[in-house]
């Protein structure tokens, strides 16, 4: 076989993120009784604090803003939009949100029919920009920890992706070759370019069929079309 190493990227593309993230949301509104202040609709606050979310992401990506700032502000510009301005509380909704988000255990589908697959064909590893233990918390809760040989993190080398060094070092960890490795992930910039760059092969996870001007190794829409490629 080509690949004797698979790393595969944990959030939104084997993790759900994004149903684990409303789930949390959700356990925030009721602790926090938010209808009281005036927040009387959970899905209405549910799509402020994703738009906060991801205009907050991009810049961090751009490295305009701190990941710090990036957790809390997402809070406080959700709460803002209902005229809430409480910073005290924002911090507060953020420190339950990190507490609560890593217990969730909703997969993306066929991730763990994928594993099964994988796991007696191939090493596998994980790559991922979290941090250790949020990532090693949310593998044990989903239950799909035992799947993988290293979990390779950028707070263990001091990289994120898509810099190079974090690649180099999941090679040096995992005794790899960019050859013999394969990158799945969904984000084009931070997994398929980064993988790309070290010259490794990639999978692009495009479940919403984004159109790009990229040219990954492959691409799949679903995670059980991982068959056709591995």
């Amino acid at each position: 076989m080509k690949y004797q190493h698979v790393f595969f990227d944990l959030d939104h593309t084997l993790w759900d993120f994004e149903k684990n993230s409303e789930l949390t949301l959700n356990r925030l509104y009721t602790e926090f009784k938010l209808w009281e202040y005036d927040i009387d609709n959970f899905l209405d606050f549910h799509n402020c604090y994703a738009i906060n979310n991801n205009e907050l992401w991009k810049e961090f990506l751009d490295g305009l803003i701190s990941h710090e700032d990036f957790q809390w502000k997402r809070m406080w510009l959700t709460l803002m939009d209902y005229y809430v301005d409480d910073i005290a509380m924002a911090y507060q909704l953020n420190n339950r949100f990190q507490a609560i988000l890593p217990t969730q255990r909703a997969l993306i589908p066929f991730a763990k029919d994928m594993l099964d697959y994988c796991q007696d064909r191939y090493t596998l590893h994980l790559l991922t920009n979290g941090t250790h233990e949020v990532q090693s918390l949310k593998l044990q809760n989903s239950g799909i920890l035992p799947y993988f040989t290293e979990i390779i993190t950028a707070d263990k080398c001091n990289a994120f992706k898509p810099m190079g060094q974090i690649f180099d070092y999941a090679l040096k960890v995992t005794k790899a070759t960019a050859e013999g490795s394969l990158m799945i992930g969904d984000s084009l910039t931070i997994d398929i370019i980064g993988a790309k760059n070290a010259g490794w092969d990639q999978v692009l996870y495009n479940p919403l069929k984004k159109v790009h001007a990229e040219n990954p190794t492959f691409e799949i829409h679903n995670l059980i079309e991982l068959k056709t490629i591995l």
